[in-house]
């Protein structure tokens, strides 16, 4: 495995270790990672909600905004279900979770980018 690629992973785990928590610089990583598979307004909108939280409450229920928060931090974090460094299966269960909230929550997400995107 290639050491540059270690320390990044090292220095995510210790980001997000004790706290699972999205912040802004983390953006690049996770559109890098969905862009190519998804609606570039659609992954712009996911991201939108996990770093505008007080608009997204008008439109989601907490527990619908826990999920979302949820799922773009196991887009970001590089050891989860499948680890991100195998090639190809590593991003499919990204993808495969980013597909089922895409799908879950498509016309929340459609308010959302009319409500709080405009």
């Amino acid at each position: 495995m290639n050491a540059k690629y270690e320390d990044k992973n090292l220095e995510l785990i210790k980001e997000y270790g004790d706290h699972s928590v999205v912040k802004k610089e983390n953006e690049k990583d996770f559109l890098s990672k969905m862009l190519d598979i998804f609606d570039i307004l659609d992954v712009r909108a996911l991201w939108h909600i996990v770093t505008h939280l007080k608009c997204a409450q008008k439109v989601f229920n907490a527990a619908d905004v826990a999920i979302i928060v949820g799922a773009v931090a196991y887009v970001i974090v590089p050891f989860d279900a499948i680890p991100d460094w195998l090639p190809i299966i590593g991003q499919l269960d990204d993808a495969g979770v980013i597909q089922f909230i895409l799908q879950r929550y498509d016309t929340k997400i459609s308010e959302y980018k009319e409500e709080c995107m405009q």
